[in-house]
């Protein structure tokens, strides 16, 4: 049984030995405060050290002196704990170093001296609320970066539910982040495209490996087409578990069509070559002609013919 557990069940007047025992267990930092007045009325070892004060100190405080959080907020709190039982309060307490940290408060009403007490097990959970702060702030940025790309990016689970995606997928269906999450494909885009899109999701989880293809979407957003080139690569968890396709597609519509340009160009090109090698080679063999009528005639030959030595 926790502390948690056995503090409430325990009143002073009952067995004020065994609650005095149990409230100063160093396994927890504990305060008996008077919801009242917010007066200290007992602390124990773990609290002593936690806060920096020592006994005569601490309990010539009130809890207005190391909650920073505003009166009539943490008044209120109490109120409630006098009534209810086994309630977690969210506080920031200052210590006697002036540091400040984030605590889980545990407050539950106990009776003494038939006046209604606060017992109160404080956990420090600093570290934790940093850490949950700085994991927040990673994602925060993640997703930021994810919405500011050019690209379109989504997640999907293993059935084709999407998990997630960025502001291009909303223009391409025509609607907002929220409407996407919890639907398929099959929501969005008629069936042949859905099935194309599907059989390349389950290629990429069958074949746990990147897939590569191209597509010509239009945009239900304003009815504009693009040519994708798209990734598809497996997702899975910290224990290797397959969690999904992370999908990522950009848009090649230019490159597409500077590729068609160039091919034009360079067909044209071969075209102009065809038609000049052609017309020298007629001009040639009109040159042969004319000095073969000039020998006719016992003239000297007009055109000297350059042999191409390469043949």
């Amino acid at each position: 049984m926790t502390e948690e557990q056995l503090l409430p069940k325990i009143q002073p007047k009952e067995d004020e030995e065994l609650f005095h025992q149990i409230f100063h267990l160093n396994l927890a930092i504990k305060l008996i405060v008077n919801p009242d007045d917010g007066q200290i009325v007992d602390a124990n070892k773990a609290a002593l050290e936690f806060y920096g004060y020592d006994k005569q100190k601490i309990l010539s405080m009130n809890i207005w002196d190391i909650n920073i959080l505003p009166k009539d907020k943490v008044l209120l709190e109490m109120e409630s704990a006098k009534r209810e039982h086994k309630l977690y309060f969210l506080f920031k307490h200052k210590l006697a170093s002036g540091e400040i940290r984030d605590v889980e408060v545990y407050s539950s009403p106990i009776t003494s001296n038939n006046k209604t007490l606060l017992c109160s097990i404080i956990h420090d959970i600093t570290e934790r609320k940093q850490a949950e702060n700085a994991l927040s702030k990673k994602e925060a940025q993640l997703r930021t970066l994810v919405q500011t790309l050019p690209d379109l990016v989504w997640l999907k689970d293993c059935n084709g539910v999407y998990l997630s995606c960025n502001h291009r997928i909303e223009s391409l269906f025509n609607t907002k982040e929220i409407d996407v999450l919890g639907k398929t494909d099959y929501d969005f885009i008629d069936k042949t495209t859905a099935d194309f899109f599907r059989e390349k999701d389950l290629a990429t989880m069958t074949n746990n490996t990147v897939m590569i293809n191209e597509e010509e979407i239009i945009f239900a957003n304003d009815g504009h087409t693009e040519i994708l080139e798209t990734y598809k690569t497996p997702m899975r968890d910290s224990e290797g578990n397959l969690i999904g396709v992370l999908g990522i597609a950009r848009d090649i519509s230019n490159r597409k069509n500077a590729e068609k340009e160039l091919i034009a160009k360079m067909e044209e090109m071969q075209r102009f070559q065809n038609l000049t090698v052609n017309r020298e080679i007629a001009m040639i063999e009109l040159k042969k002609e004319v000095n073969e009528l000039l020998n006719k005639f016992g003239l000297n030959e007009k055109y000297t013919i350059v042999h191409d030595k390469t043949n």
